[in-house]
């Protein structure tokens, strides 16, 4: 009787086991055709940040005495940037330079800088307009802000997403497949350049004075990025 049970088992197994490989095999097959392609996404966007640096630098043969005329002029500069809250203000410190004359130092050179970022293009100017005659202006650019960018590529990657989803869309018909998955997308970054374009400043005392400074460049202008997507879509 056993035996005869153990029989009647057997053809329910060899069954059960046919009918999961069928399965499998439909399963793993369902997808006929796969197509890898990328596409990219180009936007012209406002610069919407601007930046400056400028500087004082004092000759002579006494370190501890330029250091501290450096110094005096800087922290004027630092006060009068106290006038305008909306104006980022940071100090990098001064710096020594040996002058040498024969293999023997014959004097020193202190140089000090201050830098500014502010999305208030009016206070920027008005604030570089203003500096005393022993400031110079280094550099004036321009780029987009940390925040803007962030907001632009959230929309770029819906925009990628849309693209590749017409993409998908073109094949599947030129295929005549039913449906379509898309697999391993990867996203891109916006492209890492920096978007700047330096203006220098003649490097000589006087920025007020100077004739370029009475021409600021205040118009930021446009700068165009891009930000590229790939993936691979499965046909069926």
């Amino acid at each position: 009787m056993k035996l005869q049970k153990y029989l009647l088992i057997l053809p329910l197994m060899l069954t059960s086991v046919s009918s999961f490989a069928q399965e499998t095999t439909v399963s793993n097959n369902q997808y006929t055709s796969t197509v890898h392609f990328s596409t990219q996404v180009h936007h012209s966007i406002d610069k919407d940040l601007m930046l400056a640096s400028v500087y004082s630098r004092q000759t002579g043969k006494s370190l501890a005495q330029l250091r501290e005329r450096v110094s005096k002029n800087l922290n004027e500069v630092l006060a009068l940037a106290k006038k305008y809250p909306s104006i980022e203000v940071e100090a990098t410190g001064i710096q020594n330079y040996p002058h040498y004359e024969k293999d023997k130092v014959k004097g020193w050179e202190a140089q000090g800088t201050i830098e500014f970022k502010s999305k208030d293009f009016k206070a920027m100017e008005k604030l570089l307009s203003s500096l005393g005659e022993d400031i110079a202006l280094n550099s004036i650019y321009f780029s987009v802000s940390p925040e803007k960018m962030e907001k632009l590529e959230d929309e770029l990657t819906q925009e990628m997403i849309q693209k590749l989803q017409h993409k998908a869309e073109i094949v599947k018909k030129a295929l005549k497949a039913n449906e379509y998955v898309l697999d391993d997308v990867k996203l891109g970054h916006l492209n890492d350049r920096t978007y700047y374009q330096p203006y220098m400043a003649e490097m000589s005392y006087g920025a007020k004075s100077s004739p370029q400074a009475n021409k600021l460049p205040i118009e930021p202008g446009k700068e165009t990025v891009e930000i590229q997507v790939s993936a691979t879509a499965k046909f069926k």
